[in-house]
């Protein structure tokens, strides 16, 4: 990811190690991933990334579910209208930043991000605080 962000990106991690096999597709995880990566980076306020990656294992709710784990890309860049969250994952769909400055891109990453985890059977969720207050982007499936 940090070809993707760039040399003065500020990346951290936070949380326990996700340290269980489970068969999966890199190619399409890898797709996921580098979409939400590079949102941080053509998001970012300041045009330095600011991301930090927060892994956690969430123990079950019920006798019949099993526990899941979650991933979470947390940027400091523009976010976006809490009321926008369900759409970000539409087809061509683009929300307005805030910014002076145009941003590069088809509207295409997180539609496929989106489409690529529902094949994993990985949920992908979207939130932000509003404009001006970053973006989170969740991942989140069953521990095998």
């Amino acid at each position: 990811w940090g070809a993707i962000l760039g040399s003065k990106a500020e990346v951290r991690r936070q949380g326990p190690p996700l340290d269980f096999d489970t068969i999966t597709a890199p190619r399409m995880l890898e797709l996921i991933t580098n979409n939400i990566v590079d949102n941080a980076r053509k998001f970012a306020r300041d045009g330095v990334p600011r991301l930090t990656i927060v892994t956690a294992i969430r123990e079950p709710d019920s006798p019949r579910q099993r526990r899941r784990w979650q991933l979470r890309f947390e940027d400091a860049g523009w976010g976006f209208d809490p009321s926008q969250s369900r759409k970000l994952f539409r087809r061509f769909y683009r929300t307005e930043t805030g910014s002076a400055h145009a941003v590069a891109g088809t509207g295409l990453g997180l539609y496929l991000a989106r489409s690529a985890s529902k094949h994993l059977g990985i949920k992908l969720t979207g939130h932000s605080e509003g404009r001006g207050k970053g973006a989170s982007f969740t991942l989140e499936g069953e521990v095998p």
